[in-house]
């Protein structure tokens, strides 16, 4: 038979083993991570995000700058989602909820900056005719 087996598969890696191989951190970028790796970057990034968020103030541009801060969001999430295969199950559900929680802090600071004006029913005046 050619093409048998190439031999008997390795141990399986484990969260103590640390059996990791890299990752792409941006699709198509050829950077690879490792978890550590994505750890840090994953925690800067959300710092940055947070901090751009405190700094936005109301004006013309709220809406455009929250939209920047979600894409950013969506990005980390996107470059999460790669990674993912390699991380403990644990962690893949903190970081998860950590995006999660930080797409709900920008709704929410959406909502201070840039109300939705509610909607209300107007009294018609009657048209004389």
């Amino acid at each position: 038979m050619s093409g048998g087996p190439a031999g008997p598969p390795g141990p399986l890696p484990d969260d103590a083993d640390q059996g990791e191989e890299p990752a792409e951190a941006v699709e198509g970028s050829g950077v690879e991570l490792t978890k550590e790796e994505f750890f840090g970057v994953f925690r800067t990034e959300q710092a940055g995000i947070r901090q751009a968020l405190a700094a936005v103030q109301g004006g013309d541009k709220v809406n455009d700058d929250l939209d920047e801060l979600l894409t950013r969001v969506q990005a980390l999430e996107v470059s999460f989602t790669r990674i993912a295969h390699i991380l403990p199950a644990y962690d893949v559900q903190q970081y998860r909820a950590q995006s999660k929680d930080m797409a709900a802090e920008i709704a929410v600071r959406r909502e201070q900056l840039a109300p939705r004006k509610k909607f209300s029913f107007k009294k018609k005046t009657p048209v004389l005719g």
